[in-house]
C-alpha cells in the first residue's frame, strides 16, 4: 500500500515546508508515501475557482484510489482511530490511499462525491500550510506502530506529557496505549 497526500499549491512558509519535507522522509522509513503538490489556481473566484481546483484534484486521482477528503463537515478521528483506519486499509485494501486537502475556499461537490471518506482534522481553523504539517505529523506518529503491527516489530516507548506509554500492536489492527507505572 502507498500513502499519498494531494494538495493545491506549494507550502509557502519555509519553516513549515521544511517540517513537511522532514516528516515525509521519516514516514517513508515505515510506509511508502508520495506528496503531490498541484499547481495552485491563480484566477477566478467563487464557484469558478472551486471548479478549476476540482478539475486539478480529480485529474490527479486514479480511478482505483481510495480517497479521504479533509473536510470541515467530516467526522473527527482520534490518533488511535486514524491508526486503526490505516492499519485496516493496509491489511485489507491494496489500493493507494490518497488524502486530499482542498483549496482555501473549500472543495467542489464533485470532489466531495469522489471521496470514499471525509475527515475533519479539527473544529479549529488552520492555514493550509499548517494543516499539511499537522496531517503529516499525525501520519508520522501512527505509521511506525501500524507498520510494526504488520511486520511484528517490538513495541515502541514514547512519553506524552511526562507519562511513559508503551505502544503495542493489537492482534488485528491499531494501537493499544498502556500506561507504564
Amino acid at each position: 500500500m502507498k500513502l499519498r497526500m494531494v494538495w493545491l499549491g506549494k507550502t509557502r512558509d519555509p519553516h513549515l515546508a521544511l517540517l513537511a519535507k522532514d516528516f515525509t522522509s521519516r514516514i517513508a522509513h515505515s510506509l511508502p508515501i508520495e506528496v503531490t503538490e498541484l499547481k495552485d489556481v491563480k484566477t477566478g473566484d467563487g464557484e469558478r475557482r472551486l471548479q478549476d481546483e476540482a478539475s486539478r484534484i480529480l485529474g490527479s486521482l486514479d480511478a482505483s484510489d481510495r480517497v479521504v477528503l479533509l473536510d470541515a463537515n467530516g467526522p473527527m478521528w482520534s490518533s488511535s482511530q486514524l491508526a486503526t483506519f490505516l492499519g485496516r486499509h493496509m491489511n485489507e485494501d491494496q489500493r493507494r490511499l490518497t488524502f486530499v486537502i482542498g483549496g482555501f475556499g473549500g472543495t467542489a461537490e464533485s470532489v466531495r462525491k469522489r471521496a470514499d471518506r471525509k475527515w475533519s482534522l479539527s473544529p479549529l481553523t488552520f492555514t493550509h500550510d499548517m494543516t499539511r504539517v499537522l496531517v503529516l505529523e499525525l501520519f508520522l506518529s501512527v505509521t511506525g506502530p501500524v507498520a510494526a503491527n504488520l511486520v511484528g516489530v517490538a513495541p515502541q516507548r514514547r512519553a506524552v506529557a511526562g507519562v511513559v506509554y508503551e505502544q503495542r500492536a493489537e492482534p488485528a489492527f491499531g494501537i493499544a496505549d498502556r500506561q507504564q507505572g
